[in-house]
């Protein structure tokens, strides 16, 4: 009896083979496809895999050129505040240096200062003190504009005046000479601002000034040729602009006097004693009025009579000698 066979295989039975032997090289090629299986998809994994550890790193790309791109920003723009510093340091050295903190400088003014100082000393020391400011003016920094000393008569009072002036820095040291019993009893201060004034005249004369010397190089250059009529307006054009010139340069020595040097006013005069109270008398004061009224009564009569009696006098004789002529051309 003959046993089957399965696909070609060894019979199952009848050569004392067990049923599994048969069966165990069927689970081998399916354990080893499997196992070819699995190391397909993990090869597969690992190529998807590395695609997105591309991409990831491709985006991570900007953030790391941006962050190693910041420190060369932060040095360009070190670089470019380092280049303005420089520039602005450069334009206030050219223009002269405008001081701390870029602050510009105030534009120079011209003030005209007044000084009027009221001054009280002993009838006795008056003119010592007058005298002495008079010689402190001569060593300070001083011009004396005028003096005057009143000396003390029957009807006036000592008194004096003087008109100095006098720098800025000086007058401290001036106004020390008063020594002795001198006091100031009133002392005022004034100023006025010549600032616009001192520039339109500075303006106008470096205007002036250029007109001359272009009138000038226009009279002297001979490559042209004019009439004598040409030569003589021009001399009268350069003359009429240099005598402008001459009033600016007056003026602005006038304005240079007043702002240069300050104005001081002194008046010198004798203390006055305080004056014990007395009562008042009404009957004494109408008393006082009415002899002052008299006296203006009195001589307010003079002055007409005095104005009247030449008159009168003359009409008088000019009436006789008009009625002697009448009587002798009667007769």
């Amino acid at each position: 009896m003959r046993s089957k066979t399965v696909g070609g295989n060894a019979p199952l039975h009848g050569h004392g083979l067990r049923p599994d032997q048969g069966l165990q090289p069927m689970w081998r090629r399916a354990a080893g496809a499997l196992a070819v299986a699995l190391l397909v998809g993990l090869a597969g994994c690992s190529r998807s895999e590395a695609p997105a550890a591309t991409a990831e790193a491709s985006l991570d790309e900007p953030a790391a050129l941006a962050v190693q791109a910041e420190p060369t920003a932060r040095a360009v723009q070190a670089e470019a505040g380092t280049a303005m510093d420089e520039a602005k340091v450069a334009a206030r050295d050219a223009s002269g240096g405008a001081g701390a903190g870029d602050t510009p400088l105030a534009p120079r003014r011209f003030l005209a200062v007044r000084h009027q100082l009221q001054v009280e000393a002993p009838a006795d020391q008056v003119a010592e003190v007058w005298a002495a400011v008079r010689e402190a003016c001569g060593r300070l920094d001083c011009d004396l504009v005028s003096a005057q000393l009143q000396r003390e008569t029957a009807q006036t009072p000592v008194s004096a005046a003087l008109s100095l002036r006098v720098a800025p820095q000086d007058y401290a040291r001036l106004t020390g000479a008063l020594s002795g019993g001198a006091k100031v009893v009133s002392d005022a201060s004034s100023s006025e601002d010549l600032t616009a004034q001192v520039v339109d005249v500075e303006a106008h004369l470096k205007n002036r000034s250029e007109y001359r010397d272009s009138l000038r190089e226009l009279l002297a250059d001979k490559s042209v040729k004019r009439t004598l009529a040409e030569l003589f307006q021009i001399r009268d054009t350069l003359a009429q602009v240099q005598a402008e010139i001459d009033s600016a340069l007056t003026q602005r020595q006038l304005l240079e006097q007043q702002t240069a040097k300050q104005f001081v006013q002194m008046q010198f005069r004798a203390e006055r004693g305080l004056q014990t109270a007395t009562h008042y008398n009404p009957w004494r004061e109408v008393l006082r009025d009415a002899v002052n009224l008299a006296a203006e009564s009195t001589h307010a009569l003079v002055r007409v009579v005095a104005l009247v009696l030449p008159w009168g006098l003359a009409l008088v004789a000019l009436g006789w000698a008009l009625r002697w002529w009448l009587r002798r051309r009667s007769i």
